[in-house]
């Protein structure tokens, strides 16, 4: 979906952890994605209607939805792999949906 440059990767890593953590500015503001290796920058902006645009426009489709589940956990440790499973298992999952267009 995605047409590439050398930071492609990076550029969607970041993008990722932006929407997973919430840290879309409110307002109309921009944030920055990403600058890659040759100094292009990237980035996003949620608009008033919700929906997502990315500058420059990296994306092949002109318009796409991105859906996830979401475990939220109010513990922040935890002392052994098998505690961390049980937390999440016994969490509420929540859909999460961003509906990008250029």
């Amino acid at each position: 979906m995605q047409i590439g440059s050398d930071s492609a990767f990076d550029r969607d890593d970041r993008l990722s952890l932006i929407l997973c953590q919430r840290q879309l500015p409110d307002g109309e503001r921009w944030l920055e994605i990403a600058t890659g290796p040759t100094g292009e920058r990237h980035d996003i902006l949620q608009r008033s209607d919700d929906t997502l645009t990315v500058k420059p426009w990296p994306f092949a489709d002109k318009e796409f939805t991105v859906c996830i589940d979401a475990c939220y956990l109010t513990q922040m440790k935890f002392e052994t792999d098998c505690e961390l499973v049980m937390a999440l298992k016994q969490s509420p999952i929540d859909s999460i949906e961003w509906h990008f267009v250029a």
